[in-house]
């Protein structure tokens, strides 16, 4: 899986448990174990990873 998709499921499996307003990026690069510039290279915040999440 590439480092994209795999945040973007991961985002989606902790929004699901926790919603949108409890789940950060630190927590999402985490669980992802990606860098903070391997998050923001492919997404610019936690909106656009919604959006494109869609």
């Amino acid at each position: 899986m590439d480092t994209k998709s795999r945040i973007m499921e991961t985002a989606f499996k902790l929004l699901l448990e926790k919603g949108f307003d409890n789940v950060s990026i630190n927590e999402v690069k985490r669980e992802s174990n990606i860098t903070t510039g391997g998050f923001y290279h492919h997404f610019e915040s936690k909106d656009t990873l919604m959006v494109e999440g869609k």
